[in-house]
Order: C-alpha cells, then sequence, then structure tokens
C-alpha cells in the first residue's frame, strides 16, 4: 500500500513535535508498534481519519491541513497561551529516585502567558515542563505532591536556587550552592535532612533544569 499524502503530512507533525514514538503513542492512546508502523519507510501503513483530531491537538497542526493539506499548517494558538508537558517522573525531595530515560508525557497544561511572565522569568516556553515532588526534604518550601515548573533551557548552576538535576544516577529536587571551593552544595530545606558537598570532578552531576515556580498538590 503506498504512503497516501495524509500520512506523510502526520509523520511530518510527529517528528516536528519532538516527541519518542512511546511518547506520541501513549498521548494518542495506541500502542507504540501502530505510530513505528505509521513512521517506518518499509511499512507504508496509512494513518487513519479517526486519529487526527487527537493527532492535530497534540502536535499543535491545524486539523484541516492533516486532512487536505490545505490552509495553515500551524493550528493558531492563543497568544496567551504556554501549553507545558507534564512529565511522567517524580523528581525526590526525599531520597533519590532513579531517573527513566525514557520520560513519559502525561499530558499538556495549559498557562495563562501574561501570567506566569508576572510569575517567573524564562528561558524560552518550548523549554518549560512540569513534573511532581516526592518527599518531604524540601518542606516547608516544597511538599510532596507538589507540582513543580522547571526551565530546562537552564542546564547549569549559575546561581544559587532550586534545581532538578541527577546525581550520581538519581534524581533530586535540591537547593544547590556553590562555594568557593568550586564544589556544591545540596542542601535539603527540611532540616532533619543532611546537606551533601558535591564535587564536579568526582560526582556525576546532571542539570536537569531549574525549578521557577511550584504548586502545591493535594493532601492525600
Amino acid at each position: 500500500m503506498a504512503r497516501n499524502e495524509k500520512t506523510k503530512r502526520v509523520i511530518e507533525a510527529f517528528k516536528e513535535s519532538g516527541y519518542s514514538q512511546n511518547q506520541f503513542a501513549k498521548l494518542l492512546g495506541v500502542s507504540p508498534s501502530a505510530v513505528n508502523q505509521w513512521v517506518h519507510p518499509d511499512k507504508e501503513i496509512n494513518v487513519d481519519d479517526k486519529h487526527i483530531p487527537a493527532i492535530a491537538r497534540i502536535t499543535r497542526k491545524s486539523e484541516t491541513w492533516l486532512l487536505s493539506g490545505v490552509g495553515d499548517k500551524q493550528d493558531v494558538l492563543d497568544e496567551n497561551t504556554i501549553s507545558v508537558p507534564q512529565i511522567d517522573v517524580s523528581a525526590s525531595a526525599g531520597h533519590g529516585a532513579i531517573i527513566f530515560e525514557d520520560d513519559q508525557v502525561l499530558k499538556r497544561i495549559d498557562l495563562n502567558a501574561p501570567w506566569l511572565r508576572r510569575q517567573c522569568s524564562f528561558s524560552h516556553p518550548d523549554k518549560l515542563s512540569v513534573i511532581t515532588a516526592s518527599g518531604d526534604s524540601m518542606q516547608p518550601t516544597i511538599s510532596h505532591g507538589d507540582f513543580l515548573l522547571v526551565d530546562q533551557g537552564i542546564e547549569a548552576i549559575r546561581s544559587d536556587s532550586i534545581y532538578v538535576a541527577v546525581v550520581n544516577g538519581n534524581l533530586y529536587v535540591k537547593r544547590f550552592q556553590q562555594t568557593p571551593r568550586n564544589t556544591l552544595l545540596m542542601i535539603s530545606d527540611n532540616s532533619a535532612y543532611q546537606q551533601f558537598e558535591l564535587n564536579p570532578e568526582q560526582d556525576e552531576i546532571r542539570v536537569i533544569g531549574k525549578v521557577i515556580y511550584h504548586w502545591h498538590g493535594e493532601k492525600k
């Protein structure tokens, strides 16, 4: 079966979205193998029209353009809206949690752009993501279940603040502070937890992003 033009446009939209095949499949509610059949150059399986509305929403493309190639390719978003992915990875605010290589996007959260810009500064809207804190080591600042808005455009610790980072294979949300000895202090706001001094030359430290805003989650 020859690949039709509609499927070619879906493949183009998928590639521009930046999602992995697993992420795209989860958001769409289909199996990863179904997405693989669409995008694999040797499969040539065409996309059913029933998936087009969801694909348009996920990729922020025009449904009309996906179906027919007519009109603007990009869906016109409200200029006052920033759409942020919520990632299914918990940053540890207590003991470390292993980070998974294939992060999963649960959904997208639409934030009011003027409100967000009043609350905090960030590198670029496309670099923002939301994750969930786990544990109590950052209380009272951050509690278990809080939603953290992370600027992943910040990949280095340039100021003393709260960051999400992978340290020696564990994922943490902690306050990081530079020292005159060119080491880093990893600090918990909860005084029941001790702080750790990290040496960038000896410890594996990868900054995921800076926490620029957080919301308190529901109490269980």
